[in-house]
């Protein structure tokens, strides 16, 4: 394929392939590759949510929806205080998902079908992406770009970990196959489909919107004389008024209970002048990408491209496109401990990379095994991190400590004070931190307040005392003040400490 050429259906009404058996092969090594790299997936990385901090806040979601009733409009979380718990966050079309199956099999405490949704929208966004390869440069491409997606940190992160991401990913892959045949036939039902997919995409995470310049870029490229289309400006238009409207919602929670996630009040993904000016925080991006975004191969296929003068400016859209959503995000997107799971489209651009710099005749057999046991070194590499993550959230001693106390304490529903281990504001970006934990409350089943560790004082302390708060969680115990200290020797006792984390029992009013 030439460096200009376009998606082949575009040149034609998707037009039959001319070799129908490379591409039929190609399609059971997909199937082949996705069943084995589901179920190592699934039985290699432990299950189970443990001290995961966005899990918990997901799961507890879900499981609201079916203690408090299942209002797809009024997300609810623990750490709520004494208010209806209504939190400003994404649509959280994956939490009632988990909530409808948490109904179907009669078990609130499940945490596998969370999982296996995860788990199935990376496998349908694999499939997603294995076609547009597929359509872009060929079943050998296709295949090659797929199994390196698969490779990436980010597709063992997502299909793993009990979040809204991987809904996210495998509905804004589903978007683009159905855009690009839109643009080759016009027809509209694909763009209906397209934009469908991606509204829901951005509902569930809005830096899916990137997509939509993606789209318009390759619109402008290979099919400008679609934008005389009214239909295609009314697709854009409903994609971006469905999730602004969604955040307005959002934001209107948030001035109800004063609870939020950070997605349009307080907090803010975006770096400032000082942050963009530092070297230190670039080298961190670049190998929170290597390990999560575009992996090894992809940086190999890039520098081909370029050497062998082989990017278009199809490339360009994508590639520029992603990068920037990586230096938007950069607060979050910079770090592996902070925000790996922003680096999901990064690791699509890798494999677009990967299969535009795939030969078109079939490689040796030699330089096949090279590359398929480099893929399947650097899946091992990224399965094995998730299994040590999800090893470590699981023998954390604090969560036994969470889950010995709910049976003693829950048949009264006292409120709870979680004082957490971050600071309200992150001191080297300036910015307001979501310093809710939600861990102890998810593991304890109790519900109350959210404090930073800096906001814990005796004012405040005998506050929520007043309001009714008889447990207190100290995930910073050794920073108390000495009044703090004496008052709660004086109003409580101490039952049960561990790993630095203190759990205090207050005693009822005299």
């Amino acid at each position: 394929m030439s460096a200009e050429a376009p998606f082949p259906v575009l040149a034609a009404a998707l037009p039959s392939p001319a070799d129908a058996v490379r591409v039929r092969n190609g399609r059971r090594w997909l199937v082949a590759v996705l069943l084995v790299w589901a179920l190592v997936t699934w039985f290699v990385v432990p299950h189970g949510i443990g001290y995961s901090w966005r899990e918990c806040d997901t799961q507890a979601i879900a499981r609201n929806f079916l203690v408090d009733g299942f209002d797809p409009l009024h997300p609810r979380v623990d750490w709520r205080g004494t208010t209806a718990g209504y939190v400003e966050c994404e649509f959280p079309l994956y939490q009632l998902m988990i909530a409808t199956s948490l109904a179907g099999i009669g078990d609130l405490d499940a945490e596998w079908p969370g999982r296996l949704l995860a788990l199935l929208a990376v496998l349908a966004g694999a499939i997603a992406v294995h076609r547009l390869l597929e359509w872009r440069t060929g079943p050998g491409g296709a295949l090659a770009g797929t199994c390196t997606l698969l490779a990436t940190g980010s597709a063992a992160l997502m299909a793993t970990r009990v979040m809204p991401d991987a809904l996210s990913f495998g509905l804004a892959m589903a978007s683009l196959s159905p855009f690009v045949r839109y643009l080759s036939t016009g027809s509209g039902v694909s763009l209906l489909l397209s934009a469908t997919s991606l509204a829901l995409a951005g509902l569930q995470k809005p830096p899916a919107l990137q997509l939509g310049v993606v789209m318009f870029g390759w619109t402008l490229l290979l099919a400008r004389h679609r934008l005389r289309d009214l239909r295609l400006w009314l697709a854009f238009a409903a994609i971006v008024g469905t999730v602004a409207a969604w955040l307005v919602h959002g934001k209107g929670l948030y001035e109800t209970t004063g609870l939020s996630f950070g997605v349009t009040v307080g907090d803010t993904k975006f770096p400032g002048l000082e942050q963009l000016l530092q070297p230190k925080v670039y080298g961190q991006l670049a190998w929170t990408t290597l390990q999560y975004g575009v992996g090894v191969p992809a940086v190999l296929a890039f520098g081909w491209l370029l050497l062998r003068r082989r990017l278009d400016r199809q490339d360009v859209v994508l590639l520029g496109t992603v990068a920037f959503g990586l230096i938007a995000s950069l607060r979050y997107s910079f770090h592996q401990s902070i925000g790996p799971h922003y680096h999901a489209f990064a690791a699509f651009a890798g494999a677009w990379c990967v299969a535009r710099a795939w030969p078109s005749p079939p490689l040796p057999k030699a330089l096949l095994l090279a590359a398929g046991l480099l893929l399947v070194g650097l899946t091992g590499w990224r399965l094995d991190a998730e299994r040590r993550f999800r090893t470590d959230t699981l023998n954390t001693p604090w969560v036994g400590l969470a889950q010995s106390v709910r049976p003693a304490i829950t048949t009264e529903q006292p409120l709870l004070i979680v004082r957490g281990e971050k600071e309200a504001v992150d001191a080297s970006w300036k910015r307001r931190t979501n310093y809710e934990d939600p861990r102890f409350f998810y593991q304890s089943r109790l519900r109350g307040w959210a404090l930073s560790r800096d906001q814990f004082d005796l004012k405040r302390l005998v506050e929520l005392y007043e309001d009714g708060a008889r447990v207190l969680c100290d995930m910073a115990p050794g920073k108390n003040p000495p009044e703090v200290q004496q008052w709660l020797e004086q109003h409580g006792e101490v039952v049960g400490e561990t790993a630095g984390v203190r759990v205090h029992r207050l005693r009822e009013r005299p």
